[in-house]
């Protein structure tokens, strides 16, 4: 009797925001998994920064968590993975995660989440300045010193465009004539506090 051989499955981490080095990133996940039997995690972060004087200061911080700036971050966030959610349901991805992260230090989440969510691939665009800032490396080089897992920097040749394009899901209604089997939802992640879920109706 032949024995049914298990089907590997893969999983993939694309870090995603509103420039062209993460299409290129998230062109280049589509391209390379399996997109009826790999999970594709796709993570977009809202970055916190924190003076000396906050860091010694709960109240202080607490209160950046609740100032407009931020919280027009977080809509940022949610509407870019909802714009590449859509996108990788559009292309065939049976099998997606969206994730809105929230962190002082952006390679060291993509690092904490590859590992807690066991993945197997990490993929994200390259830096237009590889230029460390404050003495820290870019989110590219830390992730790719740190991670546990495979790394992938993905680019392109000058003047390139990358392959899938967002554009017809670029605006405030997009996806919503998708066939979809469920509402896309958001799973949020902070460096230091327990996560929490978002659905995309929370956005109407």
């Amino acid at each position: 009797n032949d024995s049914i051989k298990p089907v590997h499955m893969s999983s993939y981490l694309v870090a995603v925001d509103d420039t062209q080095q993460s299409q290129i990133a998230f062109s280049f996940a589509i391209q390379t998994m399996n997109k009826a039997t790999d999970h594709l995690y796709v993570l977009s972060v809202v970055e916190e920064t924190i003076s000396l004087s906050q860091m010694f200061s709960p109240m202080a911080y607490s209160s950046i968590l609740k100032n407009s700036s931020h919280y027009k971050a977080e809509r940022t966030c949610n509407r870019n993975l909802y714009r590449f959610g859509h996108a990788a349901e559009h292309h065939g991805v049976e099998s997606l995660h969206l994730i809105r992260g929230c962190a002082s230090h952006i390679g060291k989440l993509i690092c904490k989440i590859a590992e807690e969510k066991n993945v197997d691939t990490i993929i994200l665009g390259r830096p237009k300045s590889s230029f460390k800032v404050f003495g820290r490396d870019s989110t590219c080089a830390y992730t790719t010193k740190n991670a546990k897992c495979k790394v992938l920097i993905a680019s392109l040749p000058d003047r390139s465009e990358p392959s899938v394009s967002l554009e017809e899901f670029s605006r405030p209604s997009a996806g919503k004539n998708l066939k979809k089997s469920s509402v896309l939802e958001i799973e949020e992640i902070q460096e230091h506090e327990p996560s929490s879920s978002y659905s995309d109706d929370d956005e109407e």
